[in-house]
């Protein structure tokens, strides 16, 4: 890949990218790595300037987001965490590989950036 693109690199596309994850997805339980392409191919990426790691975070955050939302507590669902949980660790390893400021890129994707807004805001409309 000539480049993953950082929150002020040039963007990545979708081949660029899946080509990047599946190499980390190889030795991965089979169903786990079918959970995180599945939680990653419902993002858009093309053009995207936030580059690998900003995709990665994004669909994490919408991942965990839709499991927030449906709360079934079931096997299937732990699946999903560990997909966005996955994703969301993809996008640190991207950033690094990118030569990104890790701790900007955690003050904006953990949790005292957008994680931790979007979980805080969910908690108080359920409370």
């Amino acid at each position: 890949m000539a480049d993953a693109g950082g929150a002020d690199g040039p963007g990545v596309d979708r081949e660029d990218a899946e080509a990047w994850l599946e190499s980390r997805l190889r030795d991965a339980p089979p169903r786990l790595a079918e959970a995180v392409r599945k939680c990653l191919e419902r993002v858009e990426i093309d053009g995207d300037p936030t580059g690998l790691s900003g995709w990665l975070a994004r669909a994490a955050l919408q991942e965990f987001g839709r499991v927030e939302a449906g709360r079934r507590g079931d096997r299937e669902e732990a699946l999903r965490l560990l997909a966005a949980d996955a994703s969301l660790t993809f996008a640190f390893e991207a950033a690094a590989e990118g030569d990104e400021d890790l701790a900007r890129v955690a003050d904006e994707w953990g949790t005292s950036g957008r994680l931790g807004r979007e979980l805080a805001a969910r908690m108080r409309g359920k409370a």
